[in-house]
């Protein structure tokens, strides 16, 4: 499930408050063949990070979260001039705020929860890294001795 043309240390931040869901996260990343994967508990600690690390290349965030919410983080982002273009994926149960995530500026939104599909965040993320690449599609088998 790797994504083609990455370079495998390219830094990735994954922002939740919840230690399941950012290993989680963790893991599908390293996955996609990222293996510089920081983490933070919530927007607070993940602006900090950021601003003290200049690196990260790609940030990953719940939207619900104690200090700073995720819809808060990916403001104050698009605020400061040193994190304004680092691309910023928001992924959380509130489906309801897709849209005001996006006008916050964040990049792509997940759903999380039985609607939430890994190849749709890969080829998300793809998109992010390899603008110009056609998205991954499902592998399907095709019948064999069909004549």
């Amino acid at each position: 499930m790797r994504i083609d043309n990455i370079d495998e240390n390219t830094p990735v931040l994954v922002v939740d408050d919840l230690v399941m869901m950012r290993e989680m996260h963790t893991l599908i990343l390293e996955r996609f063949g990222f293996t510089k994967i920081g983490q933070a508990v919530n927007g607070s600690e993940a602006l900090k990070m950021l601003r003290e690390d200049s690196s990260y290349k790609l940030v990953v965030s719940d939207l619900e979260m104690p200090k700073m919410t995720g819809l808060d983080l990916v403001r104050a982002m698009r605020a400061d001039d040193g994190l304004k273009n680092t691309p910023f994926i928001m992924i959380s149960g509130r489906d309801d705020l897709a849209q005001e995530a996006k006008d916050a500026g964040a990049n792509a939104f997940f759903a999380k929860g039985s609607n939430f599909d890994v190849l749709d965040l890969r080829n998300a993320i793809s998109k992010i890294f390899n603008p110009t690449r056609e998205p991954a599609k499902p592998h399907i088998p095709l019948p064999q001795n069909t004549l």
